[in-house]
């Protein structure tokens, strides 16, 4: 079993599924960016354990969701703003993937969101567009994202990095640095709306720097 378990692994260094082991060890891993509980397996998603896009055994199965669910619901009162990022396609998505309708919030989290890749195309004249997953990139449910806002969490946004597919998965090592800059620039843009709104009139003074490092500390991720 230890070493069937391995073989996906060693044999795809790409690898993009959880290593869970599914149906007595004949496939493994769930796609945990399916797996919150979050119109669950509903669209954009497999029940095929073989599949990419396999949404695990049920919402929250992997240990992974678990772990992340679980530590944000239990500060969700005090979180603002969770950040996801991804590749690839040059994309801020906001909510939502499982369906066209839209959060409450949804003109403010698009003007938000155009701010920040407007930041980002300064950087390097990188052009990244913003809407939602379900608008222009594709049907998807249980994401982290769509479950972050659903909770309450008023900013919820996945990036999808550099490039538009001619490298894919497989950046060039030469943009990797700009696109990291870039992204930073993204990153603060939104904090900045974040801290004008929520926190500016807080007696104690949060700076954006101290809220980018516990954000990215906590919430960014692969998920």
């Amino acid at each position: 079993m230890a070493t069937s378990f391995l073989v996906p692994l060693l044999q795809d260094r790409l690898w993009r599924k959880s290593r869970s082991s599914h149906n007595n060890g004949t496939c493994f891993g769930s796609d945990l960016n399916r797996n919150f509980n979050v119109s669950w397996c509903s669209i954009g998603a497999s029940k095929n354990c073989q599949d990419l896009t396999f949404c695990g055994t049920e919402p929250v199965s992997e240990p992974e969701t678990k772990a992340v669910s679980g530590f944000v619901e239990s500060k969700k009162e005090d979180i603002l703003c969770f950040l996801t990022i991804h590749s690839y396609g040059q994309l801020i998505l906001t909510p939502y993937g499982y369906t066209k309708n839209k959060p409450s919030n949804h003109e403010e989290l698009i003007r938000v969101g155009q701010k920040a890749a407007n930041a980002l195309k300064a950087k390097h004249g990188t052009n990244y567009r913003v809407g939602s997953s379900a608008d222009i990139l594709y049907p998807t449910s249980g994401s982290s994202r769509d479950w972050a806002r659903d909770i309450g969490i008023p900013f919820s946004y996945t990036f999808e990095l550099r490039d538009n597919g001619t490298e894919g998965f497989l950046l060039h090592e030469t943009q990797i640095q700009p696109t990291c800059e870039e992204a930073m620039e993204a990153v603060l843009s939104i904090l900045d709306d974040v801290y004008a709104k929520w926190l500016s009139n807080t007696a104690t003074k949060v700076t954006s720097t101290t809220v980018l490092l516990n954000l990215l500390w906590l919430f960014t991720s692969l998920l």
